[in-house]
């Protein structure tokens, strides 16, 4: 068993199973619910895990400031190996940076060829913690999508819906999940697609919502847990991210 690292919500959540799936609605971006991904990703960095990041929202520069923005050493994580990016944006406009443990899909980014294409770049970054001895006994694998949702500015819904649909039958045959430990998945969708978060909700071990309300005092940001093992009812929270701080009211 494993948690997300975040102590207000470990209480709230509890254990969390190794290899399970965990989605993160971000209803509207005001709201921030995508930077819990990246705190988690933080905490397990820092708990000496592994976690691979798929880029698919961000030129790399703005997503590495990101990461920082959020307490995040990149430069440290990415030279010990611990950090692993696969920068399906930069790929997708053919931009190359020349950065330690960044990763890039090879021959460009189309729709019918992508998954397969990523799958093989999850095994090179498996390989590449297995050649540095990083994968241990009580090591994490942690993956973060972020964000899931920007595959639609690249391909169409259905082709989005394939690949949902394609991941987890891929987990159980391709040597990255056979010869090399299961990760633990945060998938980040953003926006209200319903039909996509509907194929999500169908697919996820747990699924985590945002959103935000204006109000006279500010931005009331919500947290509404929807779906985990043994939930009866939806629970409900108040929020707040400053930083790398995470409190929930």
């Amino acid at each position: 068993m494993t948690n997300l690292g975040i102590p207000e919500l470990d209480k709230i959540i509890g254990d969390i199973e190794k290899g399970s799936l965990i989605v993160l609605i971000e209803r509207d971006p005001r709201s921030l619910g995508s930077l819990i991904s990246l705190l988690v990703a933080k905490k397990k960095l820092e708990g000496g895990h592994l976690v691979a990041l798929f880029n698919k929202s961000l030129p790399l520069p703005v997503l590495l400031n990101r990461l920082e923005s959020v307490g995040i050493d990149v430069d440290k994580y990415l030279e010990n190996g611990q950090l692993a990016i696969l920068d399906v944006f930069d790929s997708y406009y053919e931009v190359r940076y020349d950065i330690p443990g960044v990763f890039y899909i090879r021959g460009g980014v189309q729709e019918g060829s992508y998954l397969q294409k990523s799958v093989k770049e999850i095994l090179n970054i498996k390989k590449e913690w297995a050649r540095r001895g990083l994968i241990e006994e009580n090591t994490e694998l942690w993956g973060i999508n972020y964000k899931l949702s920007d595959y639609l500015d690249i391909f169409s819904e259905r082709g989005l819906i394939k690949i949902i649909e394609l991941t987890s039958e891929i987990r159980f045959v391709h040597e990255a999940y056979t010869h090399y430990p299961k990760g633990t998945n945060i998938w980040v969708f953003s926006g209200d697609n319903q039909t996509i978060i509907n194929l999500l909700y169908r697919r996820a071990d747990y699924v985590i919502e945002t959103r935000s309300i204006l109000t006279e005092e500010g931005v009331k940001r919500e947290l509404y847990l929807i779906k985990m093992p043994k939930m009866g009812r939806i629970r409900k929270f108040t929020y707040q991210i400053r930083g790398n701080e995470f409190r929930i009211f």
